[in-house]
């Protein structure tokens, strides 16, 4: 006779649920990663905007109106990166919230695969105790046939 765990369905149950848990961490973790990559690029497009706008005042020869467009650009990029801040918080909350839902589904399993250890532990010192108990009833009852034979 085998180990048979009686909540096997419950592992497999609370398996599953870690492992969907830990999909949508990593897919909220990739979101935030692509958020935080727009917010970059957002940096890098105003730091371009700055240096051309510098090239042109050094230059001292550009009109007005070019310095204008570039000062309204930066300001649009502004609010834009605002905007995206926004965003790189909200995906971050999720993430936050997803890496402690993994942590629970986890828990929840890491529990019940101990339970499961558990047992099958006590199952094997069962079945020893019980090897044990038939090898002696082997070893009497060939001691008294030998005794019986011998007298």
């Amino acid at each position: 006779m085998s180990f048979r765990f009686r909540l096997e369905k419950v592992l497999k149950h609370r398996k599953t649920i870690e492992e969907i848990a830990k999909k949508e961490f990593l897919n909220a973790q990739s979101e935030l990663r692509a958020a935080e990559s727009v917010l970059q690029n957002y940096y890098q497009q105003i730091e371009k905007a700055q240096q051309d706008r510098h090239i042109l005042v050094v230059q001292g020869d550009s009109p007005g109106e070019q310095l204008c467009q570039i000062s309204n650009y930066i300001k649009g990029s502004e609010i834009k990166i605002e905007r995206q801040k926004d965003v790189v918080r909200s995906n971050l909350a999720i993430v936050e919230e997803k890496k402690l839902a993994l942590q629970e589904a986890a828990t929840e399993y890491k529990m019940i695969e101990k339970l499961r250890d558990r047992q099958q532990e006590e199952y094997r010192m069962k079945e020893k105790k019980l090897e044990e108990k038939i090898q002696i009833e082997i070893s009497n009852t060939r001691a008294e046939m030998r005794r019986k034979n011998g007298a």
